[in-house]
């Protein structure tokens, strides 16, 4: 099921039901549409907006991007250019003393929180329907599990991958068991 991140409402024009009292009803029927079209035609503004300000925040974030990368390649041409490898000679023992390198940058995580949610998905969201008060039913429940985690679970896709992962780690420490057993028969001494 696709998800829906901009719609224009209101999507049906010309539909609607015309009052007994009418006495043209085409004037009717065209007074609607237009009116309906003004309001889609609102709606297309709102969502261009929205639209246009979300490409506003993404272009400012690469900008900031790529002027720190500009900095950094900047820094290593200076660096660079102040080698000389004729005049200075490393020796091994120096080269095993000095620190690993370690990266300072900056990874984006949990990109998919709720404060992080762009504003046309949070208007998507304000007008769903709550879940149903299932955690009412916790009480009947046996197991001590959730109820509404049945109807709804959010952490059920990563729960879902961490069990797939666990499994497969599982099965890699088991052949590597096989295959230290398999060597340690081979290479055993042979009693006579």
């Amino acid at each position: 099921m696709p998800l829906v991140k901009r719609s224009i409402e209101p999507s049906a024009i010309s539909h609607g039901a015309i009052g007994s009292d009418v006495r043209n009803e085409l004037e009717c029927v065209s007074n609607n549409t237009l009116s309906k079209i003004i309001k889609q035609l609102g709606s297309l503004s709102k969502q261009s907006e929205d639209l246009f300000a979300e490409l506003y925040v993404e272009t400012c974030t690469l900008a900031n991007r790529t002027t720190n990368l500009g900095r950094r390649i900047d820094g290593l041409k200076q660096k660079i250019c102040q080698l000389n490898p004729i005049v200075e000679e490393v020796s091994l023992q120096e080269i095993n003393q000095r620190k690993p390198f370690k990266s300072v940058m900056c990874r984006d995580q949990q990109i998919m929180l709720r404060s992080t949610r762009p504003h046309s998905i949070a208007e998507v969201y304000k007008m769903c329907e709550m879940p149903p008060a299932l955690n009412k039913l916790d009480v009947f429940r046996e197991d001590g599990m959730d109820s509404l985690k049945f109807y709804t679970n959010p952490e059920y896709f990563a729960e879902l991958w961490f069990a797939e992962m666990k499994a497969a780690q599982h099965q890699q420490k088991k052949i590597k068991q096989k295959h230290s057993q398999l060597v340690g028969r081979f290479l055993s001494p042979i009693h006579l």
